[in-house]
Parts: structure tokens; C-alpha cells; sequence
């Protein structure tokens, strides 16, 4: 189900980089830099993150043409702020090159916000947004007029479930490696907030970092010498 979005209101950046605007020379610089958004923005009007990010590869090139951080190819229709560039159109069934007008954005980000906003604030996309399934929510996307062409809601579905962007989140997932690195930082942590020895063992095996621990040969020296770091 779709939330409310006041107008104005901002949830804290799914990024502490600069915003970005403009085009991006790589698919893996745009899918790093649009991921995050589009969970965020995702979660918060009920729908899949991978169609959203989906729909500005289609829309963009994989980020690789981008005018006026147009990232979704909005129509400029009664907004204050568009850019013009050259887009295909289907008409009477067939595809056609014209100038149009698209809605403009400071960035990235805001384009992506307020892709949301936009979702949210017209009706006739609430069937899209409260689809159970990212089939259906593809299917929903087609029906409401998004864009002209008839096989828009299949490609953004293709592009969603699609290798590129399957591949890109295998890729983000942490290793065991780094699972275990992750692991080793919390249990100091855990330890080195301990008064005592004793006390360190104990909220050690207490935390969720020290289950994984427990079966360890090497847990009592570990944590001796975790807290002895901590001593001198």
C-alpha cells in the first residue's frame, strides 16, 4: 500500500555523498548511486525498488542520457521547472520523433523524490502502486498511460529482473569474509564497553555478535585479549 508524502517533508538522505546530477559515465556508477534512492523512496510508497530503478535505465540509458535530471521522463505539464529534448513517441502505432517538454530537477535525488511524489499525487497509478507482485505492478504500469509505447511495462520488467541489475546487488551482498570482519569489530566493541573481565565474557555471550563466537575453541583468549587491548 501506498504511504502519505506531505509535500516538503524529507526523510534523512539514503546518502552522505554530494548529490549527484547529471549523467553518469557507467552503468555501475548510476545503479551505485540509484539504488539507495530507490529504496528509500520504494519503501515508503509501496512499490519495488527494482522497477524504479528499472524505469530510469529505460528512460535514460542507464543514466547515460540525461537532460535537466529528467531520470524518469516526466512530462513537464504544470510544473514550473522543464527541460526540452528530443524523445519518440507511439502514435496511431507508430513511432515518431518529437520536441517535448519534461519535468527538471536539481538532482538525482530530487528526481527521484520526486518520481514518488508524482506516482502519488495521480490516481490513476494507485493500481500500480498497491499491486501485490512486480508482475503485476509491470502490467499496472502498461495500463495506466505511463508512456506511449505498447511494450513499456514489459521492458521495465525485463530491465528489473534482468541480469545487470541481479548481478549488481550479488555483488553488494557482504562476503563471509566480510561477514566475519563485521562480526570481529562488533565483538570488540561489545568487549571494550565492558567494566570487567568477567562482565566482557558475559555480555559477550549475551550479544547477538557472540553467538557465532560460542562455538569458537578460541573465545576465552579472544576475549582476554579484546579487553586487554583495552588496559594499556
Amino acid at each position: 500500500m501506498a504511504s502519505s508524502w506531505n509535500e516538503g517533508e524529507r526523510v534523512e538522505s539514503a546518502s552522505t555523498q554530494p548529490k549527484h546530477s547529471g549523467s553518469f559515465k557507467s552503468r555501475e556508477e548510476f545503479l551505485s548511486n540509484i539504488v539507495p534512492l530507490a529504496k528509500q523512496v520504494g519503501s515508503e510508497i509501496g512499490l519495488d525498488w527494482r522497477l524504479i530503478v528499472a524505469q530510469s535505465a529505460l528512460e535514460t540509458g542507464w543514466g547515460s542520457k540525461v537532460k535537466g535530471n529528467s531520470f524518469f521522463g516526466i512530462k513537464g505539464h504544470g510544473s514550473d521547472k522543464t527541460t526540452t529534448f528530443t524523445t519518440q513517441e507511439v502514435i496511431d502505432g507508430k513511432r515518431v520523433t518529437i520536441q517535448d517538454k519534461f519535468r527538471a530537477y536539481d538532482s538525482l535525488e530530487d528526481s527521484v523524490r520526486g518520481y514518488g511524489k508524482f506516482l502519488l499525487d495521480n490516481p490513476r497509478y494507485s493500481k500500480y502502486l498497491s499491486s501485490g507482485n512486480i508482475q503485476d505492478a509491470a502490467r499496472e504500469l502498461q495500463k495506466s498511460g505511463y508512456a506511449t509505447d505498447p511494450n513499456y511495462g514489459k521492458k521495465v520488467l525485463q530491465i528489473a529482473q534482468g541480469k545487470i541489475l541481479t548481478d549488481f546487488v550479488d555483488k553488494q551482498q557482504p562476503t563471509p569474509q566480510n561477514q566475519n570482519d563485521q562480526l570481529f569489530n562488533s565483538s570488540i566493541s561489545v568487549v571494550q564497553q565492558s567494566k570487567t573481565l568477567e562482565e566482557a565474557k558475559e555480555n559477550l555471550k549475551n550479544s547477538w555478535e557472540g553467538f557465532k563466537l560460542l562455538d569458537e575453541p578460541e573465545l576465552e583468549n579472544l576475549v582476554t585479549q579484546l579487553y586487554s587491548s583495552k588496559t594499556k
